[in-house]
């Protein structure tokens, strides 16, 4: 199976994504362990690093090296930023930085919200599952029902295509897929809300 490396990349690249946002109530909940432990931010990324899988782990180590170079924490932590959720977690960090106060409650208490989000998207995947299977499924009953139609009586395919009331047909069929799918992605996008 080949295709075009720039989009095999992309998908990859977003596959990552999704894993990294997947994992962050586990990366504040293992940086918040680091800090408790009183390690400093550094140390607590590259503890949290080695206890949790790929592509977590490499995002924290790499944020522990640029740390310990002395970059600045919304630097380092900048890939996390590039997810769902993870500007938050570097957004506690930073507040954590300038204002000071308990970073390590702040970090559970994100993780807790952050698992709350995953578990309600998930919820929000198995509702909408019969409005987007809808949204593709409407287009297609139009033609098949045409295409059985010519497979089960050809002689009746003649006077739905060579006719004005054929054609008004048609174009009524076509109006209606329209609404239908219009309809549906409107469910989507309140449910999505």
């Amino acid at each position: 199976m080949s295709g075009d490396p720039w989009l095999l990349a992309r998908r990859r690249e977003r596959a990552r994504s999704r894993r990294l946002a997947g994992q962050l109530p586990d990366v504040a909940r293992a940086l918040a362990r680091g800090v408790a432990a009183g390690l400093p931010l550094a140390d607590a990324c590259v503890r949290a690093g080695a206890a949790l899988d790929e592509p977590a782990s490499a995002v924290l180590c790499d944020a522990a090296g640029a740390l310990h170079a002395g970059a600045p924490a919304p630097t380092a932590l900048a890939p996390l930023s590039a997810v769902p959720g993870g500007a938050l977690v570097v957004g506690a960090v930073v507040l954590h930085e300038e204002l000071g106060g308990d970073l390590a409650h702040g970090l559970h208490a994100l993780a807790d919200g952050l698992a709350d989000r995953e578990r309600l998207q998930g919820e929000l995947l198995a509702v909408t599952a019969q409005a987007r299977l809808a949204a593709r499924l409407v287009p297609v009953v139009p033609v098949a029902a045409a295409g059985m139609l010519a497979a089960a009586s050809p002689a009746s395919i003649g006077p739905l295509v060579g006719t004005p009331l054929g054609h008004a047909v048609l174009g009524a069929s076509g109006l209606l897929t329209l609404i239908g799918l219009a309809l549906v992605r409107r469910i989507l996008r309140e449910a999505a809300a």
